[in-house]
């Protein structure tokens, strides 16, 4: 019998995988329920399809596939979950200058992974929201984009391949 969490990432996978669009693919894609992948597994995962990006997301999110941005939280993701980038960006658009934070978010980072890798000693999970701010949203501090390099890699044995996070950027356009 396939358990909820593997229909649930062989139906992503499919999705993914197929030449046809995509609506209501990644964007609004949320497990009910996962359990902790083996390394293997976690590595094995494919990146996130930019063509599903460009497909879901609304324009003004700027949102780009295997990008993880800097800059200080004005929400810490690990409390702080929504069910698809299209929400994380609203948050952030949303987002009111809170008392002893650094400012407005301009920036948001989205974990659409049953585990999204960083190096730091957290395990990060589907649905984090990190609401960020960035000096110059136009040319944001970009932590890790695309493929971690070999290097990092054999320093950082348990990086998977690619930047499984999902981020953009708050231009004030329309």
């Amino acid at each position: 019998m396939i358990s909820s969490h593997n229909l649930h990432l062989a139906l992503l996978l499919a999705a993914v995988a197929s030449s046809v669009p995509h609506t209501n693919c990644l964007a609004n894609w949320h497990p009910r329920s996962f359990q902790r992948r083996s390394q293997s597994e976690f590595k094995s995962v494919p990146a996130v399809a930019p063509e599903v990006v460009a497909a879901e997301m609304d324009p003004t999110c700027h949102a780009v596939a295997n990008l993880d941005l800097d800059g200080p939280a004005v929400s810490w993701g690990s409390s702080f979950k929504k069910n698809s980038a299209a929400e994380c960006c609203e948050a952030c658009k949303r987002h009111k200058k809170t008392a002893n934070q650094p400012g407005n978010c301009n920036s948001w980072v989205w974990c659409p992974e049953p585990e999204c890798w960083s190096p730091d000693i957290w395990n990060h999970t589907y649905g984090e929201c990190w609401l960020k701010v960035q000096q110059d949203p136009q040319n944001p501090k970009v932590n890790f984009e695309g493929a971690y390099p070999s290097e990092f890699r054999k320093e950082h044995k348990t990086a998977p391949e690619m930047v499984a996070w999902m981020a953009g950027t708050i231009l004030g356009d329309k």
